[in-house]
Protein backbone atom coordinates (compact mmCIF):
# COMPACT_ATOMS: atom_id res chain seq x y z
CA UNK A 1 0.00 0.00 0.00
CA UNK A 2 1.42 3.35 -1.02
CA UNK A 3 0.44 6.99 -0.81
CA UNK A 4 1.72 7.72 -4.33
CA UNK A 5 1.29 6.36 -7.89
CA UNK A 6 4.13 3.86 -7.53
CA UNK A 7 3.15 1.30 -10.16
CA UNK A 8 2.67 3.77 -13.02
CA UNK A 9 6.02 5.35 -12.15
CA UNK A 10 7.81 1.96 -12.09
CA UNK A 11 6.20 0.94 -15.38
CA UNK A 12 7.38 4.10 -17.12
CA UNK A 13 10.93 3.73 -15.80
CA UNK A 14 11.01 0.06 -16.76
CA UNK A 15 9.81 0.86 -20.30
CA UNK A 16 12.37 3.64 -20.67
CA UNK A 17 9.76 6.36 -21.04
CA UNK A 18 9.37 9.55 -19.07
CA UNK A 19 7.84 8.80 -15.70
CA UNK A 20 4.56 10.48 -14.85
CA UNK A 21 4.41 13.22 -12.27
CA UNK A 22 4.38 11.81 -8.78
CA UNK A 23 0.84 12.14 -7.47
CA UNK A 24 -0.25 11.93 -3.89
CA UNK A 25 -2.87 9.20 -4.19
CA UNK A 26 -3.53 5.91 -2.50
CA UNK A 27 -2.34 2.98 -4.57
CA UNK A 28 -1.94 -0.75 -4.12
CA UNK A 29 0.81 -2.68 -5.88
CA UNK A 30 1.76 -6.33 -5.82
CA UNK A 31 5.38 -7.27 -6.49
CA UNK A 32 6.12 -10.88 -7.38
CA UNK A 33 8.69 -13.06 -9.08
CA UNK A 34 8.08 -15.60 -11.79
CA UNK A 35 10.80 -17.50 -13.68
CA UNK A 36 13.50 -15.37 -12.01
CA UNK A 37 11.94 -12.11 -13.20
CA UNK A 38 10.35 -9.45 -11.02
CA UNK A 39 6.94 -8.06 -11.88
CA UNK A 40 4.61 -5.49 -10.34
CA UNK A 41 0.99 -4.73 -10.99
CA UNK A 42 -1.64 -2.36 -9.68
CA UNK A 43 -4.31 -3.86 -7.47
CA UNK A 44 -7.69 -2.58 -6.47
CA UNK A 45 -8.14 -1.98 -2.76
CA UNK A 46 -10.40 -5.05 -2.61
CA UNK A 47 -7.75 -7.25 -4.22
CA UNK A 48 -5.16 -5.84 -1.82
CA UNK A 49 -7.33 -6.61 1.23
CA UNK A 50 -7.84 -10.21 0.12
CA UNK A 51 -4.20 -10.86 -0.81
CA UNK A 52 -2.97 -9.26 2.42
CA UNK A 53 -5.20 -11.60 4.39
CA UNK A 54 -3.80 -14.63 2.56
CA UNK A 55 -0.18 -13.48 2.88
CA UNK A 56 -0.62 -12.88 6.61
CA UNK A 57 -1.23 -16.61 7.02
CA UNK A 58 -5.00 -16.71 7.25
CA UNK A 59 -6.58 -19.84 5.89
CA UNK A 60 -8.09 -19.58 2.43
CA UNK A 61 -11.67 -20.13 3.62
CA UNK A 62 -11.31 -17.63 6.46
CA UNK A 63 -9.90 -15.00 4.10
CA UNK A 64 -12.71 -15.47 1.60
CA UNK A 65 -15.39 -15.42 4.31
CA UNK A 66 -14.06 -12.19 5.90
CA UNK A 67 -13.72 -10.60 2.49
CA UNK A 68 -17.25 -11.61 1.48
CA UNK A 69 -18.70 -10.01 4.61
CA UNK A 70 -17.33 -6.61 3.53
CA UNK A 71 -17.80 -6.94 -0.22
CA UNK A 72 -20.07 -4.11 -1.41
CA UNK A 73 -21.55 -5.90 -4.43
CA UNK A 74 -23.90 -8.80 -4.98
CA UNK A 75 -23.03 -12.43 -4.38
CA UNK A 76 -22.85 -12.96 -8.14
CA UNK A 77 -20.39 -10.05 -8.50
CA UNK A 78 -18.32 -11.43 -5.63
CA UNK A 79 -18.12 -14.85 -7.27
CA UNK A 80 -17.20 -13.36 -10.64
CA UNK A 81 -14.48 -11.18 -9.11
CA UNK A 82 -13.00 -14.00 -7.06
CA UNK A 83 -12.95 -16.33 -10.06
CA UNK A 84 -11.29 -13.70 -12.27
CA UNK A 85 -8.76 -12.59 -9.65
CA UNK A 86 -7.62 -16.06 -8.68
CA UNK A 87 -7.42 -17.09 -12.32
CA UNK A 88 -5.15 -14.10 -13.03
CA UNK A 89 -3.13 -14.54 -9.82
CA UNK A 90 -2.46 -18.24 -10.37
CA UNK A 91 -1.64 -17.69 -14.06
CA UNK A 92 0.79 -14.90 -13.17
CA UNK A 93 2.53 -16.98 -10.54
CA UNK A 94 1.55 -15.04 -7.41
CA UNK A 95 1.46 -18.28 -5.45
CA UNK A 96 4.47 -20.56 -5.18
CA UNK A 97 2.59 -23.38 -3.48
CA UNK A 98 -0.66 -24.33 -1.85
CA UNK A 99 -0.57 -26.18 1.44
CA UNK A 100 -3.38 -28.40 2.57
CA UNK A 101 -3.90 -28.75 6.32
CA UNK A 102 -6.33 -31.38 7.49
Amino acid sequence: EFSHNVCSYLNAVNEGSSPPAVKHERSFTVVYRNNYRTFWEDLSEQQYVLLTSLVSGSLFGESIFKFAERFPGTEKELQANLFQWFNEWVSSGYFSRIEYNS
